[in-house]
């Protein structure tokens, strides 16, 4: 699954731009090889919802949340938050502390 956000490019404006693209295919493991694998231990929030393939990212993101929803009972805004799942406030000083202390060590 692309994740535009981070492998995204940028394009100067009133200049003239060529963007080339390729497709390719990575095949992961399956345990005890690490967590992250086409058939992981964790549950990858974008394979199941928006029926992609899957990707070491789109897993390390599914990890991620997941480990926040566990430790602040709510899921950041900037990853695929489940359904009936709160977003975090990230304006409550205690609840954003936590998000960057979880976030710096990932």
């Amino acid at each position: 699954m692309p994740f535009p956000e981070d492998d995204g490019i940028s394009v100067m404006p009133g200049r003239s731009t060529s963007v080339g693209m390729r497709q390719i295919r990575i095949s992961r493991l399956p345990p005890n090889h690490g967590v992250c694998s086409s058939e992981g231990k964790i549950e990858d929030f974008y394979v199941k919802h928006f029926n992609t393939e899957y990707s070491k990212l789109s897993c390390s993101k599914s990890c991620y949340q997941m480990i926040i929803m566990e430790f602040c009972a709510c899921a950041v805004p900037f990853y695929f938050v489940p359904q009936n799942v709160t977003i975090c406030n990230m304006t409550d000083t205690v609840t954003g502390e936590k998000v960057v202390v979880f976030f710096g060590t990932l």
